[in-house]
């Protein structure tokens, strides 16, 4: 690996975390992820290896639902200081997001994005529409 790499892995690293001394590392990955709902409530998770493990900070969501709407649980507070989702509804319902204790987050549209930050204790954040 070229010395300027290792310099930027190195930097990234300690910008970012890497998981130790109780931060979550931010993932930042370009590619983005694909959540089926499946007309079900959905809980997100950082587990490594589960079903619902968050992959990318980008969810392309849809609830596939056969009502109006659909609830997707954002993973633990506790798991995600520092964790930016950004969160795009593609499903033809709405999506209400809520954290691990059921407080609606956001109430997302058809064709509607959520930008969510978590500082360790608490989710916050936005809606934006599509243009």
């Amino acid at each position: 690996m070229p010395q300027d790499t290792q310099f930027t892995s190195l930097k990234l690293t300690q910008l970012f975390g890497d998981g130790s001394a109780g931060r979550s590392p931010v993932l930042f990955f370009a590619d983005p992820q694909t959540v089926a709902m499946g007309d079900a409530a959905l809980s997100l998770v950082m587990t490594e290896g589960h079903a619902n493990q968050v992959l990318s900070n980008v969810l392309f969501v849809d609830p596939e639902s056969g009502g109006t709407e659909e609830i997707l649980t954002l993973p633990p507070e506790a798991d995600c200081k520092g964790l930016v989702l950004f969160i795009a509804n593609t499903g033809g319902e709405g999506i209400t997001i809520n954290d691990d204790s059921a407080t609606t987050i956001a109430d997302l549209l058809t064709n509607e994005h959520a930008v969510l930050m978590c500082d360790g204790t608490s989710w916050f954040g936005g809606i934006l529409q599509e243009t």
